[in-house]
């Protein structure tokens, strides 16, 4: 499909900065009427992910994958809980491992392709909870999940999947790492992270015990850094660059075969030119592309900040759209 021309997206001038996009709802935003009923699903692994349903008694719902360090309590999560809800949507928001509030048993953290427990929680939903049609979104990290899991499926994909949506997804992992690494402004944004990462790593060490080098790990100054000692060893890769290279979404957006909305903001701190698959969209029937002047990461407020936000709206009108 070709890029989406004209994007409804046009925020007050005051709010027309990446940064301020990206700070403010992580730090004001609060977001009440969400009511969670949790779910623990035992993995193959012997381990758990949890999930979190709110129901408003519908057979449709929207899956929702946080981004790096997020959970289902995350605000831009809960508000898209709230906006499908309001529209008659059930929401399930599943948590990555280790980021539901309780540390999980397994050695291994989640990651960018954690497409496993992705169709685990897919199957739940099919299985146990008997929704017959379901819709996928995802931010930051869990946007390339979303955009990974779609594309490894392609056509092969569950009939009970009808589109998905995800917003400011780092799907091309390596230059958003060289990004966080070498932009001085993006390299705040990475400290914040690798700090909650690496004490993750010490408590699962204490817990299990871990074959790491621990010194290493916690002298980690960025991604590629973090990845090398940690990502990649317990989940297979055989460095962090083989890593960005298998668990990227963009190599496979072009196999997703239902509707797909990406949208990325131009100021986005996390993304790089890679994360702006342009040439993929224009070659898919079914990726469209949004690329929106502002939005910051995982921003994109309206003028209300405090209420509904435009990726919230964006989201529901696509996918009642198409699907």
């Amino acid at each position: 499909m070709p890029l989406v021309q004209n994007t409804t997206y046009n925020p007050l001038k005051i709010l027309r900065n990446g940064h301020v996009q990206t700070l403010y709802p992580y730090f004001f935003r609060k977001v009440d009427g969400v009511d969670f009923k949790r779910y623990r699903l035992d993995t193959h692994d012997l381990d758990f992910v949890d999930v979190d349903v709110s129901s408003v008694n519908s057979d449709t719902v929207v899956i929702l994958t946080h981004g790096l360090e997020g959970s289902s309590h995350s605000p831009y999560i809960k508000g898209m809980t709230k906006q499908f809800n309001s529209m008659g949507i059930d929401a399930l928001a599943w948590n990555q491992r280790s980021c539901s509030g309780q540390m999980n048993k397994a050695k291994h953290f989640y990651h960018a392709a954690s497409i496993e427990d992705m169709e685990h929680v897919i199957q739940f939903a099919i299985n146990k909870l008997k929704y017959k049609k379901i819709y996928l979104v995802g931010y930051s990290l869990g946007g390339n999940v979303v955009g990974y899991y779609l594309g490894a499926h392609g056509a092969q994909i569950h009939s009970e999947i009808h589109g998905g949506v995800i917003f400011s997804s780092t799907i091309h992992l390596e230059s958003t790492a060289r990004l966080m690494r070498d932009n001085i402004f993006s390299k705040a944004y990475a400290e914040s992270f690798l700090t909650t990462m690496r004490d993750k790593v010490v408590q699962k060490h204490e817990l299990i015990g871990l074959d790491l080098n621990m010194p290493a790990i916690m002298r980690a100054k960025n991604f590629i850094d973090f990845d090398e000692q940690v990502t990649a060893p317990l989940n297979g890769f055989r460095s962090a660059w083989d890593y960005y290279k298998y668990a990227s979404a963009v190599n496979l957006i072009e196999e997703v075969r239902v509707p797909f909305l990406i949208v990325q903001a131009k100021d986005d701190p996390f993304l790089d030119r890679g994360s702006y698959p342009v040439r993929q969209a224009h070659r898919s029937r079914y990726v469209h592309l949004e690329i929106t002047e502002t939005g910051g990461h995982c921003g994109f407020m309206d003028y209300r900040p405090k209420l509904q936000f435009w990726s919230e709206k964006r989201a529901v009108d696509f996918l009642m759209s198409v699907a």
